[in-house]
């Protein structure tokens, strides 16, 4: 991979575990993973064009099938959290509405907390051009506990998050990061050079297909086999991708 703007070339990552255990955390960081999507994507494997493929509502959506609790979004879905946004009652506007739901629910994961009490934060944003999600007023706060609340009735897997291990930092990474490495190896058994960032491969554009169905694929069988070995329910999913 090539970076447009300086000649840069990635051909190595490190795994960052926490706890001091190996089955907490265990995420890959390389050089390309601390640029931004947009600058990222100037960038080129083999001299041609990427894309980038993310699971969508990567966390809850992972966390939810790995305990084999079914998510309350009907049948087919291409965004999970339209469905929280949906059953709120509020006056913001939906794309706003959505930035919100979507930090109540990292918020939650992030501290393994499902009853937060409010926001992580009041202050402004650092960067000028993003929105202020929420104040310190009772009108926000209650907000927070509003999407907190329909996060739960779709999420109901939240419920089970714990400060010790069930929570985005320690179980949930983890699973992410081997997940992520399954699909890496794959890939390369395939002939098809990718990059991962999290719960996203990137590939060249000409490899887009085959990587959706390969990522696809190592989710449900992932899912499938943690499912069985872990004596949780049996649920299926066929994962949306972006």
């Amino acid at each position: 991979a090539t970076n447009t703007n300086s000649a840069k070339l990635f051909a190595c990552a490190t795994r960052i575990f926490h706890d001091g255990s190996l089955i907490s955390g265990g995420r890959w960081y390389g050089g390309w993973t601390n640029l931004k999507s947009d600058k990222r994507l100037n960038m080129r494997i083999d001299d041609e064009p990427i894309c980038e493929i993310d699971l969508n509502g990567s966390q809850p959506t992972l966390f939810s099938a790995l305990l084999g609790i079914r998510m309350n979004v009907g049948e087919t879905w291409t965004d999970v959290y339209a469905s929280v946004v949906e059953r709120l009652d509020a006056d913001e506007e939906e794309t706003l509405l959505r930035k919100m739901v979507k930090q109540v629910i990292v918020e939650m994961l992030g501290s393994g907390n499902c009853n937060r009490t409010g926001p992580a934060s009041t202050k402004p944003p650092k960067k000028p051009d993003e929105p202020q999600l929420f104040f310190d007023t009772d009108h926000s706060k209650h907000m927070y506990l509003q999407i907190q609340k329909a996060a739960l009735e779709v999420f109901p897997a939240l419920k089970h998050l714990d400060t010790k291990y069930y929570n985005a930092t320690g179980f949930l990474s983890y699973h992410e990061a081997e997940i992520l490495s399954l699909t890496l190896l794959r890939l390369k058994a395939l002939g098809v050079p990718a990059y991962g960032v999290h719960d996203c491969v990137v590939v060249k554009q000409s490899d887009k297909d085959e990587a959706v169905k390969t990522y696809r694929n190592v989710i449900r069988d992932y899912v499938v086999k943690h499912q069985r070995d872990n004596n949780h329910p049996s649920l299926n999913i066929e994962v949306s991708l972006t």
